[in-house]
């Protein structure tokens, strides 16, 4: 991989302003293009995106019923047949959170080895049905940051987490308070109501 192991896969000198849709603790799933959190009622107040990648999704699809044509676009990360992820379905994902242990099965450490070799600094391996760090087997891990899930406001086109993958807590700087731009004229410069 052309990745570095100290390096999540966004560029860290440009800001993102994405929603949080998922922290650490959470459980995320994306099923038909909706987001579900376990223990949320709503869509996360993106409906109306999320109903318009609905609708685009599905007619690509029914244009191009075999998953394995997918263009990149349409995987999610991990991008890899055993998971099988795409935009319109993902999960269930445990976000990870300091403290909280993982074992490191096959599935798991597709999942979560580029936030393991991120906090270790160190190569996460699979050989031998088993995963390895610095050469020793290792079956569990204990995460030391909290993660969250990046969701952007055009979900049909937005780069957000569910290609760069989860975002490192600490990484996040601030919070937005206005909305500056918007399709719909009476949403322009109002206050954004936070969950």
């Amino acid at each position: 991989s052309d990745r570095k192991r100290d390096s999540i896969a966004m560029n860290l000198a440009t800001y993102y302003c994405k929603r949080a849709v998922a922290v650490a603790g959470d459980t995320l799933e994306i099923r038909n293009c909706f987001y579900h959190v376990r223990g949320c009622r709503d869509t996360l107040g993106v409906a109306s995106e999320q109903e318009a990648l609905r609708l685009y999704v599905r007619e690509f699809t029914r244009e191009n019923p075999d998953p394995h044509t997918w263009p990149s676009w349409m995987r999610c990360c991990p991008r890899d047949s055993v998971v099988g992820w795409t935009v319109r379905d993902m999960g269930p994902f445990l976000i990870p959170g300091k403290g909280q242990s993982v074992e490191l099965d096959y599935k798991n450490w597709l999942l979560y080895r580029r936030y393991i070799e991120w906090e270790t600094k160190s190569k996460l391996k699979w050989q031998d049905s088993a995963a390895f760090i610095n050469d020793k087997p290792i079956k569990s891990y204990i995460f030391t940051e909290n993660y969250c899930f990046a969701a952007g406001d055009h979900v049909i086109d937005s780069k957000d987490s569910r290609y760069f993958g989860l975002v490192p807590e600490k990484f996040i700087v601030g919070t937005a308070g206005i909305r500056w731009k918007s399709h719909v004229l009476n949403r322009m410069f109002k206050a954004i109501n936070k969950h």
